[in-house]
This record gives structure tokens, C-alpha cells and sequence, in this order.
């Protein structure tokens, strides 16, 4: 069994902290572009080929 709940709170920490000075985003795509970019910046290469 691997425990990855650890993984996924630090990315989630770190995705907040990247979203967190912009209050309001002007559409729904603007979320998903932002963290998307967030995910590209702070993970391995190897990681994003699975998303």
C-alpha cells in the first residue's frame, strides 16, 4: 500500500498558496489555466504525463 495523503496535501497547500493573492477569477477556465500552471511549476516532468 502506498500512502500518498501526504503528497496530495502538499500540492494542494501549494496550489492554494499560488491562487491565493487572486481573489476572483474572471471565468471558469482562468481557475483551470492558473492551476494548471501551478501543477506545471511545481511538479516533476515524469508527474505531469499522467495528468
Amino acid at each position: 500500500m502506498i500512502y500518498t495523503t501526504h503528497i496530495i496535501k502538499n500540492m494542494n497547500r501549494k496550489v492554494r498558496k499560488y491562487t491565493k493573492n487572486k481573489l476572483s477569477f474572471p471565468s471558469d477556465a482562468a481557475v483551470l489555466k492558473s492551476v494548471y500552471l501551478t501543477l506545471r511549476d511545481i511538479c516533476p516532468k515524469s508527474v505531469l504525463n499522467f495528468i
